[in-house]
């Protein structure tokens, strides 16, 4: 707990500093709070929405809720900021798999062609 309590603080001294809410946002994931999460990733991008590695992250956390369609968007918003980064290109793959189809993704990436 001691690590949401430091993410807290420095979110109080510095609330307009998008990275420290970004900084948030990744503890809350570590802790296991994904709600929390998904907020402290949408204050560091109302704060900085060029921010591509809080988009990724973003669309994990809403990836995992099932919430597919706000995860593509987030990740595809990812790739325009930062073309580099590949393995939000990967994921938004993944989110756009077929439901039928996610468990042989799951149990081998080979089976699928996206």
């Amino acid at each position: 707990m001691r690590l949401a309590a430091l993410s807290d603080a420095a979110v109080q001294h510095n609330p307009n500093d998008a990275l420290v809410h970004f900084n948030r946002a990744t503890a809350l994931e570590d802790l296991g709070r994904p709600h929390q999460a998904v907020a402290a990733y949408e204050c560091a991008l109302a704060l900085e929405p060029a921010l591509a590695d809080a988009h990724y992250n973003l669309g994990g956390e809403l990836a995992a809720k099932g919430q597919l369609d706000e995860a593509i968007d987030c990740y595809k918003k990812a790739i325009e900021l930062n073309q580099a980064a590949a393995q939000a290109g990967f994921d938004w793959a993944d989110a756009n798999i077929p439901p039928q189809d996610r468990l042989r993704v799951i149990r081998g990436r080979s089976t699928v062609v996206v």
